[in-house]
């Protein structure tokens, strides 16, 4: 396998703590004006003093936690981690209802008897409005934690114009473990043997914690418990270059990865009983990463080709490379509605791909929502997915067909 120098440490840290700069900026000035709204709508000093006192101290809790990580504080704090984003969900959604309510106004305000009408009865209604949205909202994100808890299998299947193994490959993104708990993991474990894979892929951001936490927080008997025929393959995400996973020759690690049967890809190229040739690449954190021209120079033209990648940003070069599919996760379909959509939209003036399967040229793509989730476990309006591909030679299937 060939490795490729990784980018320094510094520069890592620096792009983790600009990327935490600028979520806790986002965060506060969505929680001012939330603050700011709420304000507006009562006089009532005992109401206005729990508002100023709840979003102050959650803000300060918020900047806490963002410092934890920054230092990489260990897993001790991800309880204070998953209470610090479910209230980001919370100031969320707030800020969501809120903005539609202020659309609404705007629109009336066009119109001359709207007018009239917003300025005698709006107040009353955005009272009311804004107090179902407190009330509704716990609701809302407990439902979230509970469909969370249930991921869907997915089968994709696809087409390749070259002779392909017969096996059954679970593709799974995002775990996130360290934002899971050790029983959810082993949930999904569970529902990856039951599938019963040849190969299972997993396309980076499987931790979120210090390789050093993951045994005694109880992950590493989970971990060890996941099996494939064929074996079980990972790449990097950005979580793991923040919490020093790639290029780590540190014997205890590899000494895990020995233990759960984990080959890790680092721009590396392994083929599978000679039938299928699987590039991992580095994570994008990696600016020194190899290109995949590069890769790809010694693979016969007659092997299939998986790429997996984390970040789908370079779908590009797989489709110049001529590789037959391209695996990516990263962007966990939004996790939460509406960013779903506004992720779907954005990709699409792009003219990227944000979720599900695309073929461009010859090579297919398929970018999964993950099995997990970034910060909080929770899941609204998107699916913790875990999926099931199957490869057929060109005249047995139609491509990109969705069971």
């Amino acid at each position: 396998m060939r490795h490729i120098e990784p980018q320094s440490p510094c520069a890592v840290d620096a792009l983790k703590i600009f990327h935490l700069c600028l979520t806790t900026t986002e965060f506060l000035a969505g929680s001012a004006f939330v603050l700011y709204r709420l304000l507006q709508v009562t006089n009532r000093a005992w109401l206005r003093k729990i508002a100023c006192g709840l979003v102050g101290f959650m803000s300060a809790f918020f900047i806490f936690v963002m410092i934890l990580r920054t230092h990489n504080a260990g897993a001790w704090y991800l309880p204070l981690q998953a209470v610090n984003y479910t209230w980001v969900i919370f100031v969320f959604y707030m800020l969501v209802f809120i903005l539609a309510l202020d659309a609404v106004r705007l629109a009336l305000h066009a119109f001359p008897k709207g007018r009239a009408w917003k300025q005698s009865r709006m107040d009353g209604i955005r009272r009311a409005y804004y107090s179902i949205c407190i009330l509704s909202l716990p609701l809302l994100i407990t439902y979230g934690f509970i469909h969370f808890q249930h991921p869907v299998v997915k089968t994709v299947t696809m087409e390749v114009d070259k002779p392909v193994p017969d096996w059954r490959i679970v593709v799974v993104s995002d775990l996130h473990i360290g934002t899971m708990s050790a029983s959810t993991l082993q949930q999904r474990v569970e529902t990856i043997n039951q599938l019963k894979p040849d190969l299972v892929l997993m396309l980076g951001d499987q931790f979120v914690i210090d390789w050093r936490d993951v045994e005694k927080m109880g992950y590493g008997a989970a971990l060890g418990r996941l099996h494939a025929e064929k074996g079980i393959f990972l790449v990097n995400g950005n979580h793991e270059y923040y919490h020093g996973y790639p290029h780590n020759n540190n014997p205890e690690y590899r000494g895990l990865l020995d233990k759960w049967h984990f080959t890790v890809l680092e721009d590396s190229v392994v083929f599978v009983d000679n039938r299928l040739a699987l590039i991992g690449r580095d994570d994008t954190t990696n600016r020194k990463r190899a290109t995949l021209e590069t890769l790809m120079a010694d693979i016969p033209p007659d092997m299939p080709v998986i790429v997996m990648d984390h970040n789908p940003n370079g779908m590009a070069s797989a489709e110049r490379c001529g590789a037959d599919i391209q695996l990516s996760g990263h962007q966990h379909n939004g996790q939460v509605v509406p960013l779903n959509l506004w992720g779907r939209f954005g990709s699409w003036m792009k003219g990227k791909l944000y979720y599900g399967y695309e073929k461009r040229g010859a090579t297919q793509y398929y970018v999964t929502g993950g099995a997990g989730s970034s910060g909080a476990p929770v899941r609204i309006g998107t699916d913790a997915e875990i999926v099931v591909l199957k490869m057929r030679p060109t005249a047995a299937s139609h491509a990109g067909c969705l069971e």
